[in-house]
């Protein structure tokens, strides 16, 4: 257990070191909790009968959005999975602790339109390091010996669920299969009676499992949000500015839509405010090459986004290119902005 802390922290002091970097890494934290169906092979398969066991994982690292569907990830994941059975009417819980490294890719689907839910197939590759031990409620006369093989063991497990977006955190179900490359047992138990020496019997498992698991992802900001409380002498100053409306209606059938920006033309110096449905989700945020990005939730009906100037640069007046992402589409306008006129542009959900 010790070496499982030990490799927690000294893999986590790196990540914290990047935690500044781009918008498009992440640092997530999740907690992984489930139920495993495992095999055990028994030589005497009559006198041993399973059940589900529990399992709990932490798991952190490093995750990199490559584009609106596609997540890479290199992590380490800490855990224990258990081992429910029963021999000769005597309940059994083996304990296998594990510390893994892996890399992930991560392939999302949009299933559901207006709501913050989508699909997903996740594959993951890695080594794991394995521990153990058995805890039994049988009486002294009978003996449960655990022996597990420590050493690194590539693993792949390739997992399908279904994702359930709530503000910046993401709960996951999934189903995952994992699979260990070994050609020996990793883990085996060692069975003997005191009372009926030296009747033994022996049981072994690769630690191959199915597993239902249920995925908390702590605080994973999928773009930066650099401000939502504005001032009331800033407010103040939006509403006593004059507001062009675009005559275009940009019209969605999602409720999930990514909002990008960037300089339209030289870099300037360029800074803006930005409100959606009278809430500031951006504030002071410079405009240059670096394309900000944030992810809006639309509600039924119309809904409104306004720019606000906060200068208007070396060049006026203040202009930005926007970029709406929902899904496949993408949809590019020009907004032009001083210190005089706001701009807002009328969303529609369908």
């Amino acid at each position: 257990m010790n070496r499982i802390i030990v490799l927690l922290i000294v893999f986590c002091l790196p990540a914290l070191a990047i935690a500044q970097l781009p918008s498009k890494y992440s640092i997530p934290l999740r907690l992984n909790m489930g139920m495993t169906f495992s095999n055990i092979e028994h030589e005497r398969g009559s006198l041993l009968s399973q059940l589900p066991g529990p399992a709990l994982e932490l798991e952190s690292g490093i995750d990199v959005r490559l584009n609106d569907f596609y997540i890479f990830g290199l992590g380490l994941r800490t855990g224990a999975i258990a081992y429910n059975f029963s021999f000769k009417g005597n309940y059994n819980l083996a304990y296998v602790l594990y510390p893994r490294f892996e890399t992930h890719l991560t392939r999302r689907f949009i299933v559901e339109k207006n709501k913050h839910s989508d699909a997903y197939f996740r594959m993951s590759y890695g080594l794991t390091w394995h521990d153990g031990s058995t805890r039994s409620n049988s009486e002294d006369e009978f003996m449960v010996n655990t022996r597990v093989l420590r050493k690194w063991v590539p693993h792949i497990s390739p997992e399908i669920g279904l994702v359930k977006h709530q503000k910046d955190d993401q709960i996951q179900l999934g189903l995952t299969y994992n699979y260990s490359f070994s050609n020996t047992p990793l883990i085996e138990f060692d069975f003997s009676d005191r009372a009926a020496l030296p009747n033994r019997s022996k049981a072994s498992s690769n630690l191959n499992f199915l597993a239902i698991v249920v995925r908390y992802n702590f605080g994973l900001k999928e773009y930066k949000n650099d401000g939502s409380k504005a001032s009331y002498a800033h407010r103040q100053e939006a509403e006593n500015r004059e507001t062009r409306e675009r005559k275009e209606v940009f019209n969605f059938s999602q409720s999930r839509l990514v909002l990008e920006l960037s300089d339209n033309a030289q870099v300037d110096g360029d800074s803006i405010s930005v409100r959606f449905n009278g809430d500031w989700i951006l504030m002071g945020t410079p405009i240059d090459n670096t394309k900000k990005r944030v992810v809006l939730y639309l509600k039924k009906g119309r809904n409104d986004l306004l720019v606000f100037a906060n200068n208007e640069g070396r060049v006026p007046p203040n202009t930005v290119k926007v970029k709406l992402i929902s899904g496949f589409r993408r949809k590019s306008l020009t907004i032009s902005t001083s210190l005089d006129r706001n701009e807002a542009v009328e969303l529609f959900l369908r």
